[in-house]
């Protein structure tokens, strides 16, 4: 994981995306968690924190703050927002709060409000629900979750349930995962070992962003190892400067699985997908899905059970990027290349692009990429070549600068 291990970002986009979402004025408090606090209700100093995140969110009202101090917060229920507007953040980040399910609740439920519930800085971990979605976190409506981990979470029951990790079920309005890592978690009855998305919404509303996040040994029984995307309506969904790696499936797409029949849309933008399998045949180790889009990707070293189609399943668009074979895409794809990525160490666990790969450069530059970073924190279009490279990092460049007067 040291490889993949995130940054915690503070990009100015980011703030102004945060920002956004306040749509509503409200004269907010803050309530305070404590592992050494003294449950004074309504909790709005830290003398006076509760031990119990559940407490704060129960005293809290639209538009006010959770903050939650280091710890391990063993949970006997999960966490859970029903219609209330938060801001639920730690105040050290994800690696030194965790939020542990006991290996039986979910850690959190969030759901019913328009305008989204923000989630910061945590870890959840060892969720188990006996029934449901999302064994760390299951997410509906709107939300915002950023710089979390979730992490060596299960689900299991009928095959209704899905998203070992994480769900969002139904994505009716704009959600958003930034600077997140999904690992280790498991689904044994369905699909979406590390997140399952469903945008069947007729309203038209649904949105998801899924951006600078990494999803690394998730297992699922069915489709989607990493995640999976069901979208038969409007819904709009964009994963982005993600990187995708050792997820397994039982069913179809080992990194990634779609469903898409409506007249919305399902892209991944400068994402690297290695090292994921599929047992099914055909089953796309890498991504598989119906009319789903590939823009600046890599997609390489993903194993089905035959190899037909290790990389890419035929039902997918691919635009400059790098798998092998490229006929095995569908129609519309162009500007593909096959050569090998060249990493900086794949048995080591380094994908970046090394010095001479052909992935440097290779990618078309779009509108959103100004002033946005990888998955490093490196700009996404570097000032000498101004060309984005493929994959969820840019190459880079080695020796010294000088100013000249």
């Amino acid at each position: 994981m040291s490889a993949h291990k995130l940054r915690t970002f503070s990009w100015r986009w980011m703030c102004l995306l945060v920002a956004s979402f306040a749509m509503t004025t409200y004269a907010a408090d803050t309530h305070y968690v404590s592992l050494s606090g003294t449950n004074n209700s309504p909790y709005t100093n830290w003398p006076d924190a509760t031990t119990n995140i559940q407490w704060a969110v129960n005293a809290a009202t639209a538009g006010d703050t959770v903050l939650v101090s280091n710890g391990t917060y063993y949970l006997t229920n999960e966490i859970y927002l029903n219609g209330k507007m938060l801001t639920i953040k730690s105040v050290n980040g994800r690696d030194v709060t965790i939020l542990d399910g006991n290996g039986a609740v979910r850690c959190m439920n969030l759901t019913g409000v328009t305008s989204p519930i923000i989630v910061d800085g945590f870890t959840m971990s060892n969720g188990y629900p006996s029934a449901g979605n999302g064994g760390g976190i299951a997410v509906s409506y709107a939300s915002l979750v950023m710089n979390c981990r979730v992490c060596w979470n299960k689900c299991s029951g009928t095959n209704s349930d899905a998203g070992g990790g994480a769900s969002v079920i139904p994505c009716l309005y704009t959600n958003t995962f930034f600077n997140c890592i999904f690992d280790n978690n498991i689904l044994t009855n369905g699909s979406g070992g590390g997140m399952y998305v469903n945008l069947n919404s007729a309203l038209g509303t649904g949105a998801l962003l899924i951006s600078n996040c990494v999803f690394v040994s998730n297992n699922a029984s069915a489709s989607g190892g990493g995640i999976r995307i069901v979208n038969t309506e409007k819904g709009i969904s964009t994963i982005r400067n993600s990187f995708f790696g050792f997820n397994t499936s039982g069913g179809t797409g080992g990194g990634a699985a779609g469903t898409y029949s409506g007249t919305g849309t399902q892209t991944y933008e400068n994402c690297t997908f290695v090292s994921n399998s599929s047992a099914a045949w055909p089953g796309g180790g890498g991504v598989q899905g119906s009319d789903i889009r590939c823009i600046n990707c890599i997609i390489y070293y993903n194993r089905d059970t035959y190899g037909i189609y290790s990389n890419v399943y035929p039902n997918v668009i691919c635009t400059n990027s790098c798998f092998a074979p490229t006929n095995s895409c569908a129609a519309g794809s162009v500007n593909n290349i096959e050569s090998d990525p060249q990493f900086v160490g794949k048995d080591t666990g380094n994908f970046r692009p090394s010095r001479g790969s052909p992935c440097v450069n290779a990618g078309i530059n779009e509108s959103w990429m100004t002033g946005a970073f990888d998955l490093d924190g490196r700009r996404r279009i570097d000032r000498f070549s101004g060309v984005v490279d493929m994959g969820c990092y840019e190459y880079l460049l080695q020796g010294m600068m000088f100013s000249v007067p």
